[in-house]
């Protein structure tokens, strides 16, 4: 569906270019917009695959069993059904730490490995309170360090891209606590 909305919008915006007689206009802002936005691909290729090999690393030399351990209070009281199982345990902890990191592309795969692991096991087809929970915390992303807003901002040539740290941790925890209320509260409600 949101396919169609984008195909429509870019429809509508080309008709009306050509009918205002701003065609070489459009023309002209296209070619901009897409050599910025491959420039800007690029520029954050680097802070991915920085941050990326740091996890796989962390991931090979232990570290993520340690983080297991270190979030292992949190998962048990987000992820009750998860908290004795290891491979889950395990995806959820890499999913948190690059949330946690802003390497929210980078935390994707994890989000979609825990999320397997979490239906494994309620072994049902539809979300479990834990799966519904993964989805709130990794999408109100709670960041420590807002790696991809900063490199967007240093790409775009910003004097201090690392002023909206103290916002960003701000922003987050409070987005991350009422998704978690939220969350809690109408699964309570659900179930009534």
């Amino acid at each position: 569906m949101i396919e169609i909305i984008w195909a429509i919008m870019i429809i509508l915006a080309l008709v009306y270019g050509i009918l205002t007689g701003n065609g070489e206009a459009l023309s002209s802002a296209a070619t901009s917009s897409v050599n910025s936005a491959v420039t800007l691909c690029i520029s954050l290729c680097g802070i991915y695959a920085l941050w990326c090999g740091l996890m796989k690393v962390a991931e090979k030399g232990g570290l993520l069993k340690g983080m297991c351990k270190i979030l292992h209070p949190v998962i048990k009281r987000l992820y009750p059904s998860a908290a004795n199982d290891e491979p889950a345990k395990q995806a959820i902890t890499l999913n948190m730490a690059a949330n946690m990191l802003g390497l929210g592309n980078a935390a994707t795969p994890a989000g979609q490995n825990a999320m397997k692991q979490l239906k494994r096991i309620s072994g049902k087809e539809e979300a479990s309170d834990d799966m519904v929970m993964l989805l709130v915390v990794n999408n109100s992303s709670l960041q420590i360090i807002p790696t991809t807003v900063i490199a967007l901002r240093a790409a775009a040539g910003s004097t201090s891209p690392t002023d909206i740290v103290l916002c960003s941790i701000l922003s987050a925890a409070i987005a991350t606590t009422v998704a978690i209320f939220s969350a809690r509260f109408l699964a309570r409600k659900a179930k009534k």
